[in-house]
């Protein structure tokens, strides 16, 4: 499993754009996880976003960042339920040495914890949890276990490797127990919180080069048979040039058409409603062979989730489902069950779009902007069937 994978200033940009949680909340569907909580979405916001920050500061913005990446090259289902999957792995070039370097990262937005036992550190309460929770280095261990063992991307390669549990919301006072001399040790048992931020900056320094090693982390990866979609990775390389999937003229026009009536349509996903009006819309596009209408579709689909709102599609286009499948992630099963949800930043059920027949309306008409619940907009690129 690999939600992601990313150089952190390339993490970041992406979260720039309104990009990154409405991308690994489809990958987390993808690999038939169902729904991705508050606590995981609030996680790849935060937490995700503060270590790629942190590696920008110390100059290590081309260390690449695997995201929710699995310990093991067995990609099965049930070794992920078994397993469990690392929050992210660094990888980069040690600067001494010019070996692989990896950082196994724990990420935890705790901002305090107590003792449940005084005579161990092994086990804390964490405000907000109700059940004790396991020590987070212990959690590393298991994983640097497997990730260097026989079954691991690492087996057979010359290699340093170590891991860190990083608490940017917690202070060394607040998180107390988890620092003392009784917490457990290893090479993956290094502990940062907010006080100690720059000494996690001259570590990362320690750990990696500043030099660009592109080839590191795809050899794991392809040791693990994973890797990122290729909208993703276009986006990425793109740096905001044209891509096979840059909108142009009538087609930016069209999918502009359809954010304007999405606002006058809807209810704003950010707010509760003063009178609460279940609302659905539908966006239909036609068009010709050719016409841009997947592209419109994926733009679509990015743009709404990262505005909050929930998105389905309905599609009698094979070349439309090949593209959903392999540009966002759909697997082959879920593309036989007809429309599909994808999920995206806050979910808001009144949003969510519904497959209805076409009406034929200009989507910024007097019509569109005071319709009801099921209001249909169809927009046109040309002559051809009508595709959702």
């Amino acid at each position: 499993m690999l939600l992601l994978r990313l150089a952190a200033r390339d993490l970041l940009a992406l979260n720039a754009r309104r990009r990154l949680v409405p991308h690994l909340a489809a990958r987390w569907v993808h690999f038939q996880r169902g729904d991705s909580s508050d606590g995981e979405r609030s996680a790849w916001a935060r937490s995700l976003v503060s270590l790629a920050e942190d590696l920008v500061a110390a100059e290590r913005g081309n260390v690449e960042m695997l995201v929710e990446c699995s310990p093991t090259v067995d990609a099965s289902e049930e070794a992920a339920k078994t397993q469990g999957q690392i929050d992210v792995v660094l990888v980069g070039r040690h600067p001494g040495k010019g070996t692989l370097s990896v950082q196994l990262v724990e990420l935890k937005q705790w901002s305090s914890v107590t003792r449940v036992e005084a005579a161990t550190a092994d086990l804390v309460y964490v405000p907000g949890i109700e059940d004790p929770v396991t020590h987070p280095t212990l959690q590393l261990g298991q994983y640097y276990g497997l990730f260097t063992g026989p079954s691991g991307p690492l087996n057979g390669l010359h290699f340093e490797c170590g891991g860190f549990t990083y608490l940017h919301n917690a202070t060394d006072e607040s998180v107390r127990p988890l620092l003392g001399v009784d917490a457990p040790t290893g090479p993956y048992a290094r502990t940062y919180t907010g006080d100690t931020r720059a000494r996690l900056l001259k570590d990362l320094q320690r750990h990696f080069t500043t030099e660009e090693d592109y080839s590191a982390a795809e050899y794991i990866l392809h040791r693990m048979n994973l890797r990122n979609t290729p909208l993703l990775d276009a986006m990425v390389k793109s740096n905001g040039e044209d891509t096979v999937f840059t909108l142009r003229c009538r087609q930016k026009k069209v999918a502009d058409d359809v954010l304007e009536a999405s606002e006058f349509i809807l209810d704003a996903p950010d707010r509760e409603a003063l009178v609460p009006r279940p609302q659905r819309a539908v966006f239909l596009v036609t068009g010709g062979a050719g016409t841009g209408k997947s592209a419109i579709g994926l733009q679509l689909r990015a743009d709404l989730e990262a505005a909050g709102r929930t998105v389905k599609y309905a599609s009698g286009s094979r070349a439309f489902n090949a593209a959903i499948k392999e540009n966002v992630g759909y697997t082959a099963s879920e593309q036989t069950r007809g429309p599909r949800q994808a999920h995206g930043l806050p979910r808001t059920p009144r949003t969510s779009a519904r497959a209805t027949p076409p009406v034929a309306q200009s989507p910024c008409s007097p019509d569109a902007r005071a319709a009801q619940a099921g209001a249909a907009v169809h927009v046109r690129l040309g002559p051809g069937a009508v595709l959702g």
